[in-house]
């Protein structure tokens, strides 16, 4: 092998730095190693055989300064690989709470702690036991790392900021509980306000092991907050059904969360969470949450169902799961409290607290004077959706199972009419509507109750004449 060949091979490797070889026409070839991580790259240059001496100076403190641009760079990548590794351990935590496993969150969250007072706060908040967790919606168009980069700044190290693996608009942030309650809406306030457009809901304070219920819990408030004048809202959890059903309800839960021991050990631990996240937000949204796949997340969700004695493909189905779960939950009554608990979910749902609640609650269709004057919801001063008309159609679309064009064709409208008018329903009774998940469980809970849709037509699998 020629000199010539050999000089850019030893530069390269780090043997030589600085070397020379040979050139055509009695010129010669200068290389320089430019970095410090092998293998080199290399400044290469011909020059006249003889040449003066500062041009070699000068390619000498050229090849410096690019090592010194070289290593800044490099700086910038691992700082990025750095970042990347962090924000994945942090979406490990808010996965493991989310799947109500505090004790696995505490364990991946054990490496943040020498990272610096940002990273050690997860601990810390983990650490409280309870807490809210809140989620910021970016602004149409904004760049969701800056509405993170200002949640981290807001909450410093004591709180858990991570971009929503589930909806690429969405920051999650998790934040021990404080005691007076106000501490979230202080902390996240001034980020809604420091761009239009921006919305946060704030759940209620909630033990670690219930941060997926928070988490629904925050998403319902970001529906009410686009109504909101300083577009931030807390949800306190009165509105919901579980406020209202009598004591009884527990031991029906039982019941229906009995079919479960169908399943072995292994399948109920892996299967159930999954399902129960699923019942929440969606197949899709749960295994984003999750990290599964939706074909994963769709088949736990269809074998627990099956187990409790229910079709996972039906909206009532899925309701009486995730209410059964909900109340699974709720720490158990007094025995005397119980003591009339044979009543079925039926029953349950015609009792007169449960009846007030929703007629109260579905009131707010009636008022279409209450939508925002910006016309963000579009249609809402429409006869068609207030009253009467607005119970029709989410009647409707209920009972056929929330499928979209077959709603509006019984309705006699055209399918995008119907897109538009849904989300305005939801936001007045503050239900995302528009997303797969809990909502529309709730709102036929509202709606069977009221007597809007026959009670008949929810299934209960502890009543076999149901």
């Amino acid at each position: 092998m020629s000199v010539r060949a050999r000089t850019p091979a030893r530069t390269r490797s780090g043997r030589a730095r600085t070397a020379f070889a040979p050139y055509d026409d009695g010129r010669e070839l200068v290389l320089h190693a430019v970095g410090r991580d092998r293998p080199h790259r290399v400044l290469a240059a011909v020059l006249p055989g003889g040449g003066p001496a500062h041009l070699r100076q000068l390619l000498a403190h050229t090849a410096g300064q690019l090592t010194l641009l070289d290593a800044a760079l490099r700086s910038r990548r691992d700082r990025e690989v750095l970042r990347t590794a962090l924000r994945g351990i942090r979406v490990s935590v808010l996965q493991y709470l989310m799947l109500g496993n505090w004790e696995g969150a505490v364990r991946v969250a054990e490496p943040l702690a020498g990272l610096g007072a940002a990273e050690a706060g997860v601990g810390e908040v983990l650490a409280a036991g309870r807490g809210v967790v809140a989620v910021l919606q970016c602004a149409p168009g904004e760049d969701r790392t800056g509405a993170a980069y200002a949640c981290e700044e807001a909450v410093g190290g004591g709180g858990l900021v991570v971009p929503c693996p589930a909806d690429p608009r969405h920051v999650i942030v998790v934040l021990p509980q404080d005691p007076d309650g106000t501490a979230p809406l202080a902390v996240l306030r001034p980020v809604v306000g420091q761009a239009p457009g921006r919305f946060a809901g704030v759940s209620g304070p909630r033990p670690w092991s219930q941060t997926a219920s928070a988490y629904g819990a925050a998403v319902r408030a970001l529906t009410a907050a686009e109504r909101d004048p300083e577009r931030i809202v807390r949800d306190f959890g009165g509105s919901s059904l579980l406020a209202f059903l009598s004591p009884g309800a527990r031991a029906w839960s039982r019941q229906v969360c009995g079919g479960l021991r169908r399943l072995t050990e292994e399948q109920r631990a892996q299967a159930v969470p999954t399902a129960r996240r699923a019942l929440s937000y969606g197949a899709l949204r749960a295994g984003r949450l999750l990290g599964v796949d939706r074909t994963t997340a769709n088949k736990r969700l269809r074998l627990v169902l099956e187990a409790m004695g229910l079709d996972h493909r039906q909206v009532t189905h899925r309701a009486v799961a995730d209410l059964a779960f909900q109340l699974a939950d709720l720490p158990e009554p007094p025995d005397d409290a119980a003591s009339g608990s044979g009543a079925g979910l039926r029953s349950l749902l015609r009792e007169a607290p449960v009846v007030e609640w929703a007629t109260r609650e579905l009131a707010v269709l009636d008022h279409p004077e209450d939508a925002p004057p910006d016309g963000r919801f579009g249609c809402a001063d429409e006869p068609e959706c207030c009253g009467a008309s607005a119970r029709r159609l989410l009647a409707t679309w209920l009972g056929l199972n929330c499928r979209a064009g077959a709603t509006a064709e019984a309705l006699g409208m055209h399918r995008n009419t119907f897109a538009a008018r849904l989300p305005v329903l939801g936001a007045r009774l503050r239900l995302p509507l528009r997303d797969q998940g809990a909502a529309p469980y709730q709102a036929l809970w509202l709606l069977v109750a009221a007597g809007h849709i026959p009670v008949t037509g929810i299934p209960d699998p502890t009543d076999p004449a149901a």
